[in-house]
C-alpha cells in the first residue's frame, strides 16, 4: 500500500511526498519511533521523538520547494576531504576515512543534482591536485570540480572571485571547513554565505551535514545537471572573448544557434527552476513552483515560450523564458527571464521580436513589460532603458508599453549596445526576493538531538502560568514516595531538580510516560486512565493508594474530564 501510494504521488506535480520511514530513519529513530502505551491510550503509534521528527520533515520538505536553492558548495581540504595534511604527509599519507568518504559521496550527489563543487584551501595547489589524481579511493573526482582557489589568499576574497566567475551572489553559497578561525572569519566577511563549520569529531560530521537543509536537492532537469560541465564550456568562451579583436568579432565566431519554442510538458521544470534560481535578467521576480506553472499553462491563465542556445563551445541548454497573458489590447508580460550565462548574446533581443511577433498574431497593439527592480535585476534595467527608454517613464519600477512593431522589428546593434554582462555578484545582499537569512547551521547542530528538540517543545507547550521553579521535597509520606520516580523523569528529560508550579499531572505532553516511570517504581497497579480522572488524587495523593485501579463513580469520572478539558490539560 505505501509503495502504491509513493508511486501515485510521484504522477502528482503538486504534491510533494514525505516518507515517514526514511525520516524516522534520518534521525536514528529505527528501533525507537513505536510507542505502545501511548498507541493503546490515544491510538498514537509514534513516540514523542518520532513525532517532532515526522513534524520536522513535513516543514523541510515544504521548505525544500519553497527556498531559493543553494548554487555552490566551496569546500576546504585539509581535514575536511581527508584527514591530515597533505603537504605534510603526501597523498598517500592523508586518510580516507569512512566519514570523509561519506561527506565526498555527498558532494557527488549535489554535483550530480545542479550544484557547482568548488575547492578553497590554504596550500599548494600541486599538493592538492596530488590527492585527486594519486588516490584512485577519492570518491569526489577532479572532474567533479567547477572551480577551484588553492592558494594563501584569505578565503571571502577567493569566495568572492568565485562568485564574480559565476557571475552568482555569495548568499548562493556554502562554504565548508573545519577550521574555527576560517569559519569565523568568512561568517564576518561574508555573513551571506552559508558558513559550516565541521565538528572535530568525526562520527558527527554527517548526523550534522544530513540536517543542513540548505543542502536539500530537488527532482533536476538535464540542464541542472550539466550546469559544472556549462560552466567550464563558459571559462573557454571567456578565453576566447580576451582574444577576439572586436566584440562583434567575437559573437560572430561563437556560431551562435538561438532556438524560440512553446513551453511544453518537457519544459515546464526548468521553466519553474529558472523562475526560482534567475535573478539578474528578471524583469518581475515572480516565482512560480512546477505545479503552478503547469495549471496555469494547461488552464490557458498564461502563455509563453522558452529558449535554448547553442553555440561551437556547447549547449547552454534551456536559458530563457517569457510568459504572458492578453488583457483587452495589451499583451501582459508577466515574467521575462534569461541565464546570466547567455546575456550579451543578442538573445534577449530575439525574445523581445518574438514577443512583438505573438502579440501581433493575437491582435495586440501592444507589449506592457512591467519592471519590478531589485538590487540584483541590474542587467534587465539596463537592457531595457537601452532598447525601450522612451516608452518607460524614467522611475526604478517602471511599466515600458511598447509597441507590437517596434518589439518585433528591434535589432542588436553590437558596436552600440550597451555590454550585458553580469554585474559583480560580490555583494552581500540577498536574492531578488530579499529572502530572510535562514539559521541552516544552528538549526542542524539542534536536530542532531531530537529528543533535546522534544524536550524543547515540551517545555513551550507548558500553559501560561505554568513556570519551572526550583525544586521542592515532598510534603507528606505519599507524596515522598513518588519523589525519586519524578526526579528520575526529570534527568532523564534533562530538566534537573525542578518542578512545575501547578499540577504537573496534567501536563499532557508527559503524563503517560511520567505515569509508566512512577508507578513502575511505587508499586501502584493504577492505570493512567482512572488515575488522570481520579479527583481524589488531586485533593490529596494519600487517597490514591487505597484506589489502586478502582474506576470512580462515572459522574465523577465524567466531571473530571470536564475539568481537565477546561484547564487544557486533556
Amino acid at each position: 500500500m505505501e509503495q502504491r501510494l509513493i508511486q501515485l504521488a510521484a504522477q502528482l506535480p503538486a504534491v510533494h511526498l514525505v516518507e515517514g520511514r526514511k525520516v524516522i530513519e534520518s534521525f536514528n529513530l529505527a528501533e525507537g519511533w513505536f510507542d505502545e502505551d501511548s498507541e493503546q491510550l490515544a491510538h498514537l503509534p509514534y513516540s514523542a521523538d518520532a513525532m517532532t521528527g515526522l513534524a520536522v520533515g513535513a516543514v523541510r520538505a515544504w521548505h525544500s520547494v519553497e527556498r531559493a536553492p543553494a548554487k555552490v558548495v566551496v569546500v576546504d581540504c585539509d581535514q575536511t576531504l581527508w584527514g591530515g595534511v597533505c603537504a605534510e604527509v603526501g597523498a598517500e599519507g592523508v586518510v580516507l576515512s569512512r566519514a570523509r568518504l561519506e561527506l565526498q559521496d555527498l558532494l557527488v550527489k549535489l554535483c550530480e543534482a545542479g550544484l557547482l563543487i568548488c575547492l578553497c584551501s590554504r596550500n599548494v595547489e600541486s599538493d592538492v591536485m596530488a590527492v585527486f589524481e594519486g588516490r584512485s579511493d577519492m570518491r569526489l573526482k577532479r572532474e567533479h570540480l567547477t572551480s577551484w582557489r588553492v592558494n594563501w589568499q584569505p578565503k571571502p576574497d577567493n569566495l568572492r572571485d568565485m562568485a564574480a566567475e559565476f557571475g552568482l551572489g555569495l548568499d548562493s553559497f556554502v562554504f565548508i571547513d573545519d577550521d574555527p578561525v576560517q569559519c569565523a572569519q568568512m561568517r564576518s566577511a561574508c555573513p551571506s554565505v552559508l558558513t559550516l563549520e565541521l565538528p572535530e569529531d568525526e562520527g558527527a560530521i554527517m548526523p550534522l551535514l544530513r540536517q543542513v537543509w540548505a543542502l536539500d536537492v530537488r527532482p533536476s532537469s538535464e540542464e541542472s545537471r550539466r550546469r559544472g560541465e556549462m560552466y567550464r564550456q563558459n571559462r573557454e568562451r571567456t578565453m576566447a572573448a580576451s582574444a577576439a579583436p572586436s566584440l562583434a568579432d567575437f559573437i560572430d565566431s561563437l556560431q551562435l544557434d538561438i532556438d524560440i519554442d512553446d513551453i511544453g510538458e518537457r519544459e515546464v521544470a526548468r521553466v519553474a527552476e529558472l523562475t526560482l534560481r534567475t535573478n539578474q535578467f528578471n524583469l518581475s521576480g515572480q516565482r512560480r513552483t512546477e505545479a503552478e506553472l503547469d495549471s496555469q499553462l494547461r488552464l490557458g491563465e498564461l502563455g509563453g515560450f522558452c529558449v535554448r542556445l547553442r553555440d561551437r563551445f556547447g549547449d547552454y541548454g534551456l536559458i530563457g523564458a517569457v510568459l504572458y497573458r492578453r488583457n483587452a489590447e495589451v499583451l501582459e508580460t508577466d515574467t521575462f527571464l534569461l541565464s546570466c550565462r547567455a546575456l550579451g548574446r543578442g538573445v534577449e533581443h530575439a525574445m523581445i521580436r518574438e514577443l512583438g511577433r505573438r502579440a501581433a498574431a493575437l491582435h495586440s497593439s501592444s507589449i506592457a513589460l512591467p519592471l519590478v527592480a531589485s538590487e540584483r535585476n541590474a542587467p534587465v534595467r539596463n537592457f531595457l532603458a537601452s532598447v525601450f527608454g522612451e516608452f518607460g517613464d524614467g522611475a526604478r519600477d517602471t511599466r515600458y508599453l511598447v509597441p507590437a512593431t517596434a518589439a518585433a522589428d528591434l535589432v542588436w546593434d553590437i558596436e552600440e549596445a550597451p555590454e550585458q554582462t553580469p554585474e559583480p555578484a560580490v555583494s552581500t545582499a540577498s536574492s531578488a526576493e530579499d529572502r530572510v537569512q535562514v539559521p541552516y547551521e544552528a538549526i542542524a547542530r539542534a536536530l542532531t538531538d531530537i529528543g533535546g528538540v522534544t524536550t524543547e517543545l515540551q517545555l513551550a507547550a507548558l500553559p501560561e502560568g505554568r513556570k519551572l521553579r526550583p525544586y521542592e521535597p515532598p510534603s507528606n509520606p505519599s507524596s515522598a514516595s513518588f519523589a525519586p520516580s519524578t526526579a528520575s523523569y526529570s534527568g532523564l528529560a534533562g530538566w534537573g531538580s525542578r518542578t512545575i508550579s501547578s499540577n504537573w499531572a496534567d501536563t499532557p505532553s508527559w503524563q503517560p510516560a511520567w505515569w509508566r516511570h512512577a508507578s513502575a517504581n511505587s508499586g501502584l497497579n493504577c492505570p493512567w486512565c482512572a488515575f488522570s480522572k481520579c479527583r481524589l488524587w488531586k485533593s490529596s495523593p494519600e487517597c490514591c493508594k487505597p484506589c489502586n485501579g478502582r474506576e470512580p463513580p462515572r459522574k465523577e469520572a465524567e466531571d473530571a474530564l470536564g475539568e481537565a478539558m477546561e484547564e487544557g490539560a486533556v
